[in-house]
């Protein structure tokens, strides 16, 4: 069924302009939000394909073109993302600890990874290009910009990443500064020339990162990261748990010598019953 506005029109002759009055809320274009949240429910709720909630919108009288199908999935979304900002916000601050894993994902033929993060509350994802502790730690800003902190915990965490004494010595006389990832950029070409030291440079990132992450104060900084043992998601958080399928994987490594449990082995059972 077609429903037709009428709206009024007013002249304004002393500003010379015209006035239009304002269709109802939610109407735009020629399809009103009954059908448009149609189309987004069928495509992301029910995982229907554009062809078949074209087909069938075609069998119950809808007369759309896969084009406009397409545009209202993928145009003026930013209301959801400023949604799901919202709830990973709110979220963060729901539980003391996070959950995280990823998982392989395309993007334009590309490999990508999407990182899930969750607690019993609400479950986000996020698609980046690669797994890196900063690329983590672009999400957890939850879209703040990043910065890099050279303070006492930057350098105990460089020491954790193994960065050489030589370049903490040289790095000391930015002790307790703090840059923006601008000014960073500029810093870290002169201090380890653009092509050379891409280690060590990724080292130092990280933990600048990861030191200028925990002295926020403006948005919920993760006290416990729960995830597998994959390096990524080490020293992002004051502390790191493990899941029980990577926590058992210890136990499993243990060579008891003491008799009674080089015989009865407890653990084989348990970490059996994880699986």
């Amino acid at each position: 069924m077609n429903t037709n506005f009428r709206i009024e029109i007013f002249y304004s002759p002393s500003e010379h302009k015209t006035y239009s009055g304002k269709l109802p809320d939610g109407i735009k274009g020629e399809f009103g939000p009954g059908i448009r949240s149609l189309v987004i429910t069928l495509n992301h709720v029910a995982n229907v394909s554009e062809p078949k909630i074209h087909e069938f919108l075609e069998n119950i009288g809808v007369h759309i073109s896969k084009a406009t199908i397409s545009r209202i999935l993928t145009k003026d979304t930013d209301i959801f993302h400023k949604e799901k900002a919202e709830i990973f916000l709110e979220g963060l601050k729901a539980t003391p600890y996070q959950q995280i894993d990823d998982t392989g994902a395309r993007v334009n033929g590309s490999n990508h990874y999407t990182q899930i993060l969750c607690n019993p509350y609400y479950a986000a994802y996020f698609t980046v290009p690669n797994k890196s502790r900063e690329n983590i730690l672009d999400i957890l800003l939850c879209g703040k910009e990043k910065t890099y902190c050279f303070n006492d915990e930057a350098f105990d965490l460089m020491e954790t990443f193994n960065v050489s004494q030589i370049w903490m010595e040289k790095l000391s006389s930015v002790k307790n500064k703090i840059f923006s990832d601008e000014e960073m950029r500029r810093k870290r070409d002169y201090i380890f020339s653009p092509n050379r030291y891409k280690t060590t440079k990724k080292k130092v990132l990280e933990a600048c990162a990861i030191a200028a992450y925990h002295q926020s104060t403006d948005i919920p900084v993760v006290i416990i990261l729960l995830s597998d043992d994959a390096p990524q998601f080490k020293q992002i958080a004051y502390q790191h748990a493990l899941c029980w399928i990577h926590d058992g994987r210890n136990y499993k490594k243990l060579r008891p010598i003491i008799p009674y449990y080089a015989h009865f082995e407890p653990w084989h059972s348990c970490t059996t019953m994880l699986y």
